[in-house]
């Protein structure tokens, strides 16, 4: 059955034992199997020569394997076998860049990003070509742009006016900007107002973050501080009737009763009275 190539799994399943095992009673047997016999001499059967000849011309890998009609691995071990190289090919991009028109709009004291958008080419591509040539953006040109961002930071413009004025780049102005003292980072301070109010009318959060476009620890925190503020000032404005609220409860008066006096929520008069918050009902200090 082993040399008649029958399923090893079949042969264990019609001797009723394990798969390992007829593995290795046909190794001891020393007995092998066409498709092994194939498969240790599987480089026998290719036609070496064409395989060798299409390596040379510089067909692709799997191309080879196709027509070959054999795996990737068979073709570099037959490479491999024979010891052949062949020159690395690379694949490059056909286009034409105009050099010219890069050098002189470099020069002119163009942004790299604009270059290489007019043109057709990578940032990368621009700046090789400027390196090549010796040019540098270490001239006048620069020192004029330079001036200008300056100016116009001091008639008070925002960076997106003067990155869509001037062509210079996000991090060259907002450098300049800290330069002169002027902070990047957006605070938000109008959406922030209107996200306390909102919150203060009764507004649920997802309403808030949907208006505001704030994220939701920031608007997290925003809320905690404000509620921390609020808490502060009514602790403080009870702290004054404090004498007064201790009294009444002693006579008798429910926390309820002491909340609703106040205009304060039963849980903020318990925790300020000290009561425990397990306990329930009429109890006193």
């Amino acid at each position: 059955m082993y040399r008649d190539d029958v399923p090893t799994r079949e042969i264990a399943k019609v001797a009723e034992c394990s798969s390992p095992y007829i593995s290795k009673i046909a190794n001891k047997a020393g007995l092998v199997r066409g498709s092994e016999f194939f498969r240790s001499n599987s480089m026998v059967k290719y036609d070496h020569s064409k395989i060798i000849k299409m390596y040379k011309d510089n067909v692709l890998i799997h191309e080879i394997a196709r027509i070959a009609g054999c795996s990737q691995q068979a073709i570099y071990r037959i490479v491999a076998s024979r010891n052949v190289h062949r020159l690395a090919v690379r694949i490059t991009n056909t286009r034409v860049i105009d050099h010219k028109e890069v050098v002189r709009l470099y020069a002119e004291g163009t942004p790299v990003r604009v270059i290489a958008k007019i043109v057709g080419c990578a940032n990368a591509t621009v700046s090789s070509i400027a390196k090549k040539k010796g040019l540098s953006r270490l001239s006048c040109n620069e020192k004029s742009l330079k001036i200008a961002i300056l100016t116009m930071f001091e008639s008070g413009s925002n960076h997106e006016e003067i990155i869509a004025t001037t062509g210079a780049s996000k991090r060259y102005v907002s450098d300049l900007g800290r330069m002169v003292g002027i902070k990047t980072r957006k605070t938000y301070s109008k959406e922030k107002q209107l996200a306390i109010q909102m919150r203060s009318e009764g507004a649920r959060y997802s309403e808030i973050q949907e208006v505001t476009g704030l994220g939701k620890s920031t608007l997290t925190d925003l809320l905690c501080a404000e509620n921390k503020k609020k808490r502060d000032s009514l602790l403080s404005s009870l702290k004054e009737k404090e004498h007064q609220i201790k009294t009444d409860r002693s006579q008798g008066k429910s926390v309820y009763q002491l909340a609703r006096e106040h205009e304060i929520s039963q849980h903020f008069m318990r925790e300020f009275l000290g009561l425990n918050k397990s306990r329930v009902g009429d109890c006193h200090v």
